[in-house]
């Protein structure tokens, strides 16, 4: 079983706001998976994504 967050666990844990994860999954490619009418985040996949994007 996976431990997926929802939109505001996501924001808390990236220090945003749950409108900026949801106005950037598709503009930043922020890993996410939609689930009926919610988003999901896997920390693992947030930790990889925050890795490659990271200001240089």
């Amino acid at each position: 079983m996976f431990n997926l967050m929802n939109t505001e666990e996501a924001a808390a844990y990236l220090g945003t706001t749950t409108w900026w994860i949801r106005e950037n999954i598709g503009f930043l490619g922020i890993p996410a998976m939609k689930l009926g009418r919610q988003w999901r985040f896997k920390k693992e996949e947030l930790d990889a994504w925050l890795e490659m994007n990271r200001a240089a």
